[in-house]
């Protein structure tokens, strides 16, 4: 019986495993192996946008065309591409196993919005003008040099309008002054009531309050670093809420809407910055709700254009766009040259309080840093 007992359990156990079966790893065995590795993306790259990525596993040291990107533990990224970046970047990530990872970019054009005026470009600034105006710009360049070394995870964050309403000015549009380029629009600009709450779109930390005196040009301004060398500007604001230094939290209220400094309408000029690029606020919040506007909500056409050939964005500014702060899904005209999608030089009511409002700007464009 003892040997029956004996035959019948070792056939409930089976057979001995394989010698090809692997029962643990060996003691010598590393915890976390190296992959061949390759980096993940969120978002589109292209000119004027901000991308979100993963580094290969293993990766120490990230280059972006050559300049350090500073990498978190769990080996996410930011990097972004200014308005005018060429066709290609090269990110390198160098892999603790002494191997790099070279991927070559293919950075999408823009299609960038050209206003031309027949008009000069701007006038001689005045010696008290360019001297309070250098004490201005010192201010935000430190400021930006302040962004680099924030810590805040709101880059990491899906971002959100600081206000909603009519999008009046789009990044990435430049004038030209019989022929002569002029700055590009470095930011968004939204038109809104005096005195309408900001919101913080991300979680950060305030690196400039101008509180006081308001700047001749931004006048109220307000800066947040977001973390990883990316901060959001607000230009024209009425009044500030929190001062430098305070950490502040995304859909916190940080001011309210104005149109101090060189402004000729209450709105919200809200600029984007990644260590020294310029980047769209568009593609990074999400769509712009539909104002309550008549005849807006069922013409505006839904969804963003896009290049037939490269996929990249097109924008158009007709009366749609201008007076329903929307996108339209028509191909930009092939005709870049008149203000609001074909609007002609023809003492029209909407185009001379185009040029009137050009005209009260000019006179600083060449000296804007946001």
């Amino acid at each position: 019986m003892a040997g029956m007992a004996m035959a019948m359990l070792a056939s409930c156990v089976g057979p001995p495993p394989s010698p090809t079966t692997v029962i643990a790893p060996p003691p010598h065995a590393p915890s976390h192996a190296l992959p061949s590795g390759s980096f993940v993306f969120r978002g589109t790259i292209s000119q004027g946008a901000m991308l979100i990525g993963t580094a290969p596993n293993g990766t120490t040291v990230l280059t972006l065309d050559g300049e350090a990107v500073p990498l978190t533990s769990d080996g996410r990224f930011l990097i972004a591409f200014g308005r005018d970046h060429g066709p290609s970047a090269t990110l390198i990530a160098r892999r603790s196993d002494g191997s790099a990872i070279t991927d070559t970019l293919a950075v999408l054009p823009r299609l960038w919005r050209l206003e031309e005026l027949p008009i000069p470009k701007g006038t001689t600034p005045t010696p008290e003008f360019l001297a309070q105006r250098s004490a201005e710009l010192a201010q935000i360049k430190a400021a930006r040099v302040i962004a680099v070394a924030t810590q805040s995870d709101g880059w990491r964050q899906a971002f959100i309008w600081p206000v909603t309403g009519r999008i009046s000015g789009l990044f990435g549009a430049q004038r030209v002054y019989n022929g002569e380029k002029g700055s590009f629009h470095s930011g968004l600009d939204v038109a809104v009531p005096q005195g309408t709450p900001v919101r913080a779109p991300a979680d950060g930390v305030v690196l400039l309050a101008a509180s006081g005196d308001p700047f001749t040009l931004e006048g109220h301004l307000l800066m947040v670093g977001h973390g990883m060398g990316l901060d959001s500007a607000f230009l024209h604001l009425s009044h500030i809420d929190v001062k430098v230094g305070d950490v502040v939290r995304q859909g916190q209220v940080i001011g309210e809407s104005g149109m101090s400094g060189r402004a000729t309408g209450p709105h919200l000029h809200w600029a984007l910055t990644w260590r020294g690029e310029r980047i769209d606020p568009l593609p990074v919040a999400p769509p712009m709700p539909a104002p309550d506007v008549p005849g807006c909500a069922s013409s505006v056409a839904k969804g963003r254009a896009s290049h037939p050939a490269t996929g990249s964005q097109r924008l158009r500014i007709d009366d749609q766009f201008r007076f329903c702060g929307q996108f339209v899904s028509e191909p930009l005209p092939s005709d870049q040259k008149n203000l609001a999608g074909g609007l002609s030089t023809d003492g029209s009511p909407i185009f001379q309080q185009v040029m009137n409002d050009l005209l009260q700007v000019i006179s600083g464009e060449i000296f804007t840093e946001i």
